[in-house]
Parts: C-alpha cells; sequence; structure tokens
C-alpha cells in the first residue's frame, strides 16, 4: 500500500502505510533530503533526490511510529510523524 504525504497539508497523517511512502512537494527543488527517525530521536535512514516534486521510496523498517523530515535545497520543509504496519 502506498500512503501519500503532501507538505501543504497541516493535519497530522492518521492513515498508516505499509511498503511505499510517496511525498509530494507541490513544487519542484534542485535537492530534496528525506530523513527518517525512530521514535527516540535516532536517524535510521537518508534519501536524495535531484530535480523534483515528487518522492517515492520503499521503507523496510518494521512496523512503529517513525518521524520524517523533509528539506528542499537545504532548508527544512517539515516534520511529520508517520505510522508504518
Amino acid at each position: 500500500e502506498i500512503y501519500t504525504l503532501s507538505l501543504h497539508d497541516a493535519l497530522p497523517i492518521s492513515n498508516p502505510f505499509n511498503d511505499e511512502l510517496l511525498v509530494n512537494l507541490n513544487t519542484t527543488f534542485k535537492k530534496v533530503s528525506i530523513e527518517i527517525y525512530e521514535i527516540t530521536g535516532k536517524m535510521i535512514d537518508k534519501k536524495v533526490f535531484s530535480s523534483t516534486s515528487i518522492v517515492s521510496f520503499k521503507n523496510n523498517n518494521k512496523s512503529g511510529i517513525y518521524f520524517i523530515k523533509v528539506y528542499g535545497d537545504g532548508a527544512l520543509i517539515k516534520t511529520q510523524k508517520i505510522i508504518k504496519f
């Protein structure tokens, strides 16, 4: 199952995702970085993409609560809780 996270959506994510997370930036950035953190604050994954407004990636971590930080051209755009089942 794919869950889409829109960065201009101020509401917390209520729907969990399974294997793939799609991030819609609603604008194109030269460099997009996605960081995934455990609930303890430890970074467990980082992905970097070039010249894109939508990123999609597999998440192979076990079920649980995580936080995603999204950076566009080096600036933090959004931090959000995500739930993987």
